[in-house]
């Protein structure tokens, strides 16, 4: 075959000997399977409003610099894995949701925690959290017009994101015992860990009661 034909990966890889072939191939495969993040973002901040004389949290379209928000590509029943990182006054982080592929955990000499995830980020999501990083607390904006809703008291800025808010509340009104014995009582779902979670979501997230939101993950 001419140097100058042209020639396609799958030529290419065809003309290679075997050991070789195998090496790259497996190479190529891995590279495809480990780029799995496919959102490096923000958060929304959240509103407390009233429904029909409920409260529920819900997204108020303003993007909160202090929370980074990321996704990943599995899913874990009907939502995206991911986690954030939330910014405090007072400089520190927090880390919610936490649920995505992990390189090492060490503990540091000063009892700091170091996380280091698998190297799946694009160059440009690294400028992007390097960024993030470096830059300072910054207040909620402002409405710039009133709401149509009932508006009760905004989440402060440091705790508004879907993941962190929605845990203590759940915590806080249902128990998992609770939650085990309804996920028992519909004989479709078993108690596993992920389910109770996933009610979790749903109630906080979706302003559900108990019952309801088992039907809902049961159907």
């Amino acid at each position: 075959m001419s140097n100058n034909t042209p020639q396609s990966i799958a030529e290419i890889l065809a003309n290679l000997p075997p050991e070789q072939r195998a090496i790259i191939e497996a190479s190529l495969k891995r590279t495809a399977q480990a780029k799995g993040f496919q959102h490096v973002s923000y958060a929304d901040y959240y509103d407390v409003v009233t429904v029909e004389g409920r409260e529920t949290r819900r997204p108020s379209g303003i993007e909160n610099p202090n929370n980074l928000k990321i996704s990943y590509t599995k899913k874990l029943g009907r939502r995206n894995t991911g986690f954030g990182i939330n910014r405090q006054r007072d400089s520190s982080y927090t880390l919610n949701s936490f649920s995505a592929p992990v390189e090492s955990i060490s503990v540091g000499r000063d009892n700091k925690v170091v996380i280091t995830m698998k190297d799946t980020f694009t160059e440009d999501e690294k400028k992007f959290i390097a960024t993030w990083q470096k830059s300072k607390y910054i207040e909620r904006p402002a409405p710039s017009a009133p709401s149509t809703e009932t508006t009760t008291t905004e989440e402060p800025p440091t705790t508004e994101s879907p993941t962190e808010t929605a845990k203590p509340t759940a915590t806080a009104t249902v128990s998992e015992a609770q939650i085990k014995v309804a996920l028992i009582k519909t004989k479709k779902l078993k108690p596993t860990p992920e389910n109770i979670s996933l009610v979790h979501d749903l109630m906080t997230e979706g302003g559900y009661t108990l019952d309801k939101a088992v039907t809902e993950l049961a159907s």
